[in-house]
Protein backbone atom coordinates (compact mmCIF):
# COMPACT_ATOMS: atom_id res chain seq x y z
CA UNK A 1 0.00 0.00 0.00
CA UNK A 2 3.07 2.18 1.00
CA UNK A 3 4.71 1.53 -2.48
CA UNK A 4 1.28 2.37 -4.73
CA UNK A 5 1.18 5.40 -2.37
CA UNK A 6 4.54 6.74 -2.73
CA UNK A 7 4.07 6.10 -6.29
CA UNK A 8 0.74 7.97 -6.83
CA UNK A 9 2.35 11.06 -5.18
CA UNK A 10 5.33 11.10 -7.42
CA UNK A 11 3.58 10.47 -10.76
CA UNK A 12 1.43 14.17 -9.50
CA UNK A 13 4.45 16.01 -9.13
CA UNK A 14 5.68 15.19 -12.81
CA UNK A 15 4.49 15.70 -16.17
CA UNK A 16 2.75 12.27 -17.73
CA UNK A 17 4.68 12.77 -21.00
CA UNK A 18 7.71 12.43 -19.46
CA UNK A 19 9.61 9.17 -19.54
CA UNK A 20 11.35 7.30 -16.84
CA UNK A 21 14.47 8.63 -17.56
CA UNK A 22 13.74 12.26 -17.91
CA UNK A 23 11.68 11.80 -14.31
CA UNK A 24 14.97 10.70 -12.33
CA UNK A 25 17.22 12.78 -14.66
CA UNK A 26 15.47 16.19 -13.47
CA UNK A 27 16.82 15.13 -9.87
CA UNK A 28 20.65 14.49 -10.40
CA UNK A 29 23.01 16.22 -9.20
CA UNK A 30 25.75 16.96 -11.49
CA UNK A 31 28.59 14.63 -10.46
CA UNK A 32 30.72 12.28 -12.40
CA UNK A 33 32.37 9.03 -11.30
CA UNK A 34 35.58 11.54 -10.71
CA UNK A 35 33.92 13.75 -8.48
CA UNK A 36 32.62 10.70 -6.24
CA UNK A 37 35.69 10.04 -5.70
CA UNK A 38 37.23 13.16 -5.04
CA UNK A 39 34.43 13.69 -2.61
CA UNK A 40 34.67 10.43 -1.14
CA UNK A 41 38.31 11.50 -0.38
CA UNK A 42 38.40 14.82 0.78
CA UNK A 43 35.23 14.12 2.77
CA UNK A 44 36.93 11.03 4.75
CA UNK A 45 39.59 13.42 5.63
CA UNK A 46 37.22 16.39 6.78
CA UNK A 47 34.94 13.38 8.47
CA UNK A 48 38.48 12.36 10.59
CA UNK A 49 39.06 15.75 11.35
CA UNK A 50 35.81 17.18 12.29
CA UNK A 51 33.86 14.11 12.53
CA UNK A 52 31.23 15.25 9.94
CA UNK A 53 31.48 15.88 6.35
CA UNK A 54 28.17 17.45 5.03
CA UNK A 55 28.91 17.24 1.35
CA UNK A 56 30.04 14.09 1.29
CA UNK A 57 27.14 13.14 3.37
CA UNK A 58 24.91 14.45 0.77
CA UNK A 59 26.07 13.24 -2.12
CA UNK A 60 26.28 9.46 -0.38
CA UNK A 61 22.57 10.23 0.76
CA UNK A 62 21.23 11.18 -2.92
CA UNK A 63 22.92 8.03 -3.97
CA UNK A 64 21.10 5.75 -2.01
CA UNK A 65 17.60 7.35 -2.10
CA UNK A 66 18.47 7.93 -6.04
CA UNK A 67 18.26 3.20 -5.68
CA UNK A 68 15.39 3.53 -3.47
CA UNK A 69 13.43 5.81 -6.34
CA UNK A 70 14.40 3.30 -8.83
CA UNK A 71 13.40 0.65 -7.29
CA UNK A 72 9.85 2.09 -6.43
CA UNK A 73 9.42 2.79 -9.22
CA UNK A 74 10.13 -0.46 -11.17
CA UNK A 75 7.28 -2.84 -9.13
CA UNK A 76 7.92 -6.42 -8.70
CA UNK A 77 11.98 -5.28 -8.52
CA UNK A 78 13.58 -6.39 -5.41
CA UNK A 79 17.35 -5.70 -6.56
CA UNK A 80 18.12 -3.77 -3.39
CA UNK A 81 17.34 -6.92 -1.25
CA UNK A 82 20.53 -7.42 0.81
CA UNK A 83 22.41 -4.28 -0.37
CA UNK A 84 24.08 -2.38 2.53
CA UNK A 85 24.53 1.50 2.02
CA UNK A 86 28.33 1.12 2.49
CA UNK A 87 27.92 -2.06 -0.03
CA UNK A 88 26.45 1.05 -2.68
CA UNK A 89 29.42 3.17 -1.75
CA UNK A 90 32.21 0.91 -1.96
CA UNK A 91 30.73 -0.70 -5.77
CA UNK A 92 30.44 3.24 -6.58
CA UNK A 93 34.24 3.83 -5.67
CA UNK A 94 35.14 0.43 -7.67
CA UNK A 95 33.04 1.23 -10.63
CA UNK A 96 34.24 4.78 -10.55
CA UNK A 97 38.16 4.45 -10.53
CA UNK A 98 37.67 3.70 -14.50
CA UNK A 99 34.82 5.24 -15.23
CA UNK A 100 35.81 9.08 -14.63
CA UNK A 101 33.63 10.96 -16.81
CA UNK A 102 30.20 9.01 -16.12
CA UNK A 103 27.69 10.41 -14.31
CA UNK A 104 27.21 9.47 -10.43
CA UNK A 105 22.93 8.73 -11.64
CA UNK A 106 24.74 6.78 -14.67
CA UNK A 107 26.44 4.52 -12.46
CA UNK A 108 23.68 3.73 -10.52
CA UNK A 109 21.72 2.46 -13.38
CA UNK A 110 24.26 0.18 -14.18
CA UNK A 111 24.72 -0.77 -10.47
CA UNK A 112 20.83 -1.40 -10.73
CA UNK A 113 21.35 -3.56 -14.04
CA UNK A 114 23.93 -5.44 -12.46
CA UNK A 115 21.86 -6.24 -9.77
CA UNK A 116 18.73 -7.77 -11.89
CA UNK A 117 16.90 -4.92 -12.92
CA UNK A 118 15.75 -4.76 -16.09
Amino acid sequence: MFRILVTAALSALLPAATTLADRVAILAPDASCFDWLTDREVGKVMEDRTGFAPHLWTLETWATGFLTGMAVMQSGSDFLRGLSQEAVYGWLDYYCQTHHPVSVMDALRELAKERGLQ
